[in-house]
């Protein structure tokens, strides 16, 4: 079986998803779409219903999802997004369970405690009114320390690197979903766009069975058998040589000794955090070695 592929979409990424040219391309199996925010969100009302009752009409598996405020109550954010997807039409049997979105975006300076509150919260409401929970999220658990699956049955994880690597620290040692590019970093050999739109959020899935995902777990029309599909390759930052590493570097500016110990620290902490052997020597090749959050950095300041 090859990969299943689906992206996730909002309102900024276009007005009426092309879900039947999708769902054309044997590759994509599934459609996420933005349903709420908060408590309040306007194209809850507009753009969701729309796009909702659009994808229903293909074979692709479609998923709704709520970003989650941390400072607003989370119980009254389950409540909001039931409300809104149940006026759009509801769930039916074969789409994806009740998804949530944590991120540090509008959530500035909350605390580890906050977050499992809210989210935990959320996640009883849902649970209460009989579906599973599929969580989105993997930068604000590692930084806060939360290793807490909050009671969701299912992880959806980010990663923008030719590999998810690790993900044991946040509660799921074996994720789901993966969302291996953003639109503007892929590393993978995976497209960075769904048909009939541009670069966005491009996701893969991690099991052998979609149907897991769903309401009902009646197995999708999406995962029919298909032909084998034979994916280039290309290269990526876990293949450079030292050569690219050092050509890298060398367009970058040299760190003053404070800026340069600093560094090192924070690299330092990050080989303790992932449990990774240390490289032999302290080059450029560290800065990739550790997170892709390093190969972003430093792509960005050559831009």
């Amino acid at each position: 079986m090859s990969p299943v592929l689906g992206p996730d979409i909002y309102h900024k990424n276009v007005d009426l998803v092309p879900a039947a040219r999708i769902a054309a391309d044997p590759r994509f199996g599934f459609c996420i779409l933005k349903a709420t925010e908060g408590t309040e969100y306007s194209f809850a009302e507009t753009w969701f219903p729309r796009n909702w009752r659009v994808v229903g009409k293909t074979r692709l598996v479609r998923g709704a999802y709520h970003f989650l405020i941390v400072r607003r109550p989370g119980k009254e954010q389950a409540e909001f997004f039931l409300r809104t997807v149940e006026a759009a039409g509801g769930f039916k049997d074969g789409d994806m369970h009740p998804i949530f979105d944590l991120e540090w975006a509008l959530n500035d300076d909350v605390t580890a405690q906050q977050v499992l509150d809210c989210a935990e919260a959320y996640v009883e409401k849902i649970h209460l009114e009989g579906h599973k929970v599929i969580r989105y999220g993997r930068s604000m658990l590692r930084d806060l320390g939360i290793t807490s699956s909050m009671g969701c049955d299912f992880a959806w994880v980010p990663r923008y690197n030719d590999e998810l690597g690790p993900t044991d620290d946040i509660g799921f040692p074996e994720p789901h979903m993966w969302q291996y590019s953003d639109g503007e970093f892929n590393f993978t050999s995976f497209p960075n766009a769904a048909p009939g739109m541009g670069p966005g959020d491009m996701n893969v899935l991690l099991i052998d069975d979609l149907a897991r995902l769903t309401t009902g777990e009646t197995p999708p029309v999406a995962m029919a058998e298909r032909d084998e599909v034979t994916l280039p390759k290309r290269p990526t930052p876990a293949t450079w040589s030292d050569a690219d590493w050092e050509a890298l570097a060398s367009h970058l500016p040299r760190p003053s000794e404070d800026e340069q110990r600093a560094r090192e620290f924070v690299l330092g902490q990050m080989d303790r955090r992932f449990r990774r052997p240390e490289p032999a020597d302290a080059g450029p090749r560290r800065a990739g070695w550790r997170h892709e959050d390093d190969i972003i950095a430093i792509r960005k300041s050559l831009e």
